[in-house]
């Protein structure tokens, strides 16, 4: 179009000299002919520019074009996204190897022993074995905002040929070298839990200033050391409650987490032979925790930027609980038993007026080749009376008052050479806490035995086992059993 327009503008003024020659009228002269040529350049710089408006404007539509065109694009790619039904987890075929896990050492005054011997004779140094785990994690996204969250345990840590259909009265034999195939798990026949495990199942509401989550959801914080969900590939515990949280996130990286934590309710109206909606007998006997987390925390797409940039990843926070209880139910006497969340029959109470504070602080500091990691915690707190049975509770010697103090901390901190050829790594647990319990009471600061998820945990299990007490678990992580020294 612009070049048919250029010939037009330079064909006009050729034309008209053709038509006055022929015509037999004088030549123009050099003046008139120069102003010809002056009105012809200015029709084209006024063409030009008119084009140059013409092409912008072809362009800025197209480009308009292309970025709707684009957005719908994304935003049908992000509808295909959202799916109903999404299901995540893992199978988990855990061979075990091991070996003199007593350290030789013999059982203690109370009979307890580091580890379980074998039944058949001392002499067997060796135990090994497999056990198997399907974990599923389905999510059911009823919209963007809102979805229900499970977590169920198939199987869980079942070891492999522990079931024989010969221990079940199988009519083909009656030995175990016969067996030919496994029983289905049944509680109380041949195993201690069932095939079938719902651990936990929450809802989570997205809102344009945080996150809502409630229901029997996992509890993790820091190292784990106090609250640890167990979400890790070699895990075998984990913490589960019942909450009601919501997350917001008032500053870019900074996490404010306000929670209700419903501890324990005491008896309910449910019973085996009544249905319907149960609910707590009393508001007197309920535990309930005030929780409030803030963090400074990046997440993991964040920190692994980061240190891939050569920068430092800094995180810290701080989780604090406030618990409390008036009454506590108890068994009426030491013949009888408390099953929880059914009714109040032979169910006795015992005023505690308990409080319990925990506060628990986490620091992380980490770069390429270096990382620190820090948890301290405390338990401080009180009750009234200490029996266990209510009809010790005017008995002088069974119903002193008791104070908590307990406390402890975790670290774990990793360095290696830029090479990468050598490292050091530790993790240890010290437990110094000092209490003032009845020797029935006795136990360690309630380290817990998960892993958690996202971090480099704590290696091993560090929950002091039998209540006997662990000062220091130092835990080598590099294959080979010893731990490379940096130079």
């Amino acid at each position: 179009m612009a070049r048919a327009l250029l010939a037009a503008l330079l064909l006009t003024p050729a034309l008209a000299l053709a038509e006055d020659v022929d015509g037999g009228t004088p030549a123009p002269s050099a003046a008139s002919t120069e102003e010809v040529r002056r009105e012809v350049d200015q029709k084209l710089e006024q063409a030009k520019r008119e084009l140059k408006d013409q092409l912008a404007e072809i362009r800025g539509q197209y480009a308009a074009h292309a970025a709707s065109q684009q957005w719908q694009d994304a935003w049908v790619e992000q509808k295909r996204k959202l799916e109903l039904f999404t299901l995540d987890g893992y199978l988990r075929l855990r061979p075990d190897l091991f070996n003199k896990f007593d350290l030789n050492r013999p059982a203690d005054p109370d009979g307890f022993t580091l580890w379980q011997q074998s039944p058949t004779g001392a002499k067997e140094n060796t135990q090994a074995g497999a056990n198997l785990r399907l974990r599923l994690e389905p999510s059911l996204n009823v919209s963007e905002e809102v979805r229900v969250r499970m977590q169920v345990d198939v199987l869980d840590n079942l070891v492999m040929g522990s079931t024989p259909d010969s221990r079940l009265g199988s009519e083909s034999t009656s030995y175990d070298l016969f067996s030919e195939g496994q029983s289905v798990l049944r509680t109380g026949v041949n195993a201690v839990k069932d095939s079938l495990s719902f651990r936990r199942v929450w809802g989570e509401v997205g809102t344009p200033v945080g996150i809502l989550r409630f229901g029997r959801m996992g509890s993790h914080w820091g190292l784990g050391m106090l609250r640890n969900d167990g979400n890790c590939l070699d895990c075998d515990h984990g913490d589960s409650v019942d909450r009601v949280q919501f997350v917001t996130e008032p500053l870019p990286g900074l996490y404010v987490t306000p929670m209700l934590d419903f501890n324990a309710e005491g008896p309910s109206s449910a019973t085996l032979a009544e249905g319907g909606q149960p609910f707590d007998l009393s508001n007197r006997d309920d535990a309930n925790g005030l929780v409030l987390a803030v963090a400074r925390r990046d997440t993991d797409a964040q920190a692994r930027a980061r240190l891939d940039n050569g920068l430092a990843v800094f995180n810290y926070g701080l989780h604090f609980t406030w618990r409390t209880q008036n009454y506590e139910p108890v068994p009426a006497t030491t013949t009888t038993t408390v099953t929880p969340g059914t009714g109040a029959s032979d169910v006795g109470f015992i005023s505690r007026k308990g409080v319990l504070y925990i506060p628990d602080a986490w620091v992380k500091y980490e770069r390429k080749n270096f990382r620190l990691e820090f948890e301290g915690a405390a338990q401080i707190g009180n009750i009234s009376n200490r029996a266990l049975v209510a009809g010790e509770s005017g008995d002088t010697a069974q119903n002193q008052a008791l104070t908590f103090l307990q406390f402890g901390e975790g670290r774990r901190h990793r360095a290696q050479r830029r090479d990468g050829a050598r490292q050091h790594r530790r993790a240890a647990v010290r437990l110094p806490g000092h209490r003032r319990l009845h020797r029935q009471h006795r136990g360690q600061f309630p380290v817990q035995p998960g892993l958690p998820r996202g971090h480099d945990p704590l290696a091993g299990n560090s929950r002091p086992r039998h209540g006997r007490p662990l000062r220091e678990a130092r835990h080598p992580l590099p294959a080979g059993g010893r731990v490379p020294r940096l130079r």
